[in-house]
């Protein structure tokens, strides 16, 4: 799998920095694989309450 193998290869990475190195992924997609795989345990999120800075 393209989303095991990037994780593999970068480690940590945010939702749109992982959709970015994969080519032909969309949003939706990727988010029913990325629930898939923490559902399975390969995989583990984590939620920053943080708001982003505006520029």
């Amino acid at each position: 799998m393209p989303i095991i193998w990037v994780l593999a290869q970068c480690g940590t990475l945010r939702f749109n920095e992982l959709k970015n190195k994969i080519v032909g992924i969309n949003n939706m997609m990727l988010t029913s694989f990325l629930k898939e795989l923490e559902k399975d345990g390969l995989i583990e999120r984590v939620q920053y309450n943080v708001m982003s800075p505006r520029v």
